[in-house]
């Protein structure tokens, strides 16, 4: 994206931030407050019932989704992400404990002790991505967990469909798959504008969405015309799918002038560069 454009955006959004300095005070005390009642050397002690949602509002699971969906959505991704959960699953109607991925095996109880061993990983070895990258916890909710503890150095957009999205637009080149490289790198170009490095992360994400939106399948179709339906854009891929190639547009021959003659012929004239 060219400088003088993000000025553009970046004058826009500059205009409306006070609303999202309001805003962010709520948010932020509801997120210092999950980090006191749910300190990092103590979540080894929750047991299922504080930890999977479907058990109430008061959970470990069910605050960070649903308390703190201000603060980063992860309602796109199914229950199963948060490796334990308490409810229905499939045709099966019974509520009762599930389990989300296998390698936490099929005894709840171990499987909420490795769960809750994970997490505590991630909040241990911030600064260490190759371990990050390897934790077991699903991406989505994994970025989530990493930006409510560490609001100042993980973006609070977790999806990978819109990092995509946004790397696309400002046109970062970007070659890894995983989503906390993609939310490393728009860090990175926020820190290095002079106008978005005094911004909070919070507020960089407010633009990123107030300025350029959502992907487009974001809309659900009966949302939109019948006549706008065939024509709206579609989603860019992921950039690190597509492939450059670079083209020589050098070349010492010029094109071969033709002229139209009185008559009607036309005559060639060749012309030689020695």
């Amino acid at each position: 994206m060219k400088i003088t454009e993000l000025r553009d955006y970046q004058t826009d959004f500059e205009k409306n931030k006070a609303n999202y300095n309001s805003e962010f005070k709520e948010i932020n005390r509801l997120r210092k407050k999950f980090t006191i009642d749910y300190p990092i050397d103590e979540i080894i002690n929750l047991t299922k019932d504080e930890y999977v949602i479907g058990k109430g509002d008061s959970t470990f699971c069910n605050r960070i989704e649903n308390d703190l969906n201000d603060w980063g959505n992860i309602h796109g991704s199914p229950a199963i992400k948060f490796g334990l959960y308490f409810g229905k699953y499939g045709k099966d109607k019974t509520r009762k404990y599930r389990i989300g991925r296998k390698e936490y095996g099929r005894d709840e109880n171990i499987a909420l002790k490795k769960i809750l061993s994970a997490i505590i990983e991630l909040l241990q070895n911030k600064d260490d991505f190759e371990i990050l990258k390897k934790n077991p916890i699903s991406p989505m909710y994994k970025g989530k967990i990493l930006s409510v503890y560490y609001p100042d150095d993980f973006l609070n957009i977790f999806s990978a469909k819109h990092l995509n999205y946004f790397i696309n637009i400002l046109g970062l080149d970007n070659d890894s798959k995983s989503e906390l490289d993609k939310q490393a790198l728009l860090l990175s170009y926020k820190n290095n504008d002079e106008v978005m490095k005094e911004w909070r992360v919070y507020e960089f994400s407010k633009f990123l969405y107030k300025s350029f939106g959502n992907p487009n399948d974001e809309v659900k179709e009966d949302e939109i015309s019948k006549e706008l339906r065939d024509f709206r854009l579609k989603d860019f891929p992921p950039i690190e799918s597509l492939k450059f190639d670079y083209v020589d547009l050098q070349t010492n021959e010029l094109p071969q002038p033709r002229l139209q003659t009185k008559n009607g012929t036309k005559c060639l004239f060749q012309i030689i560069i020695d």
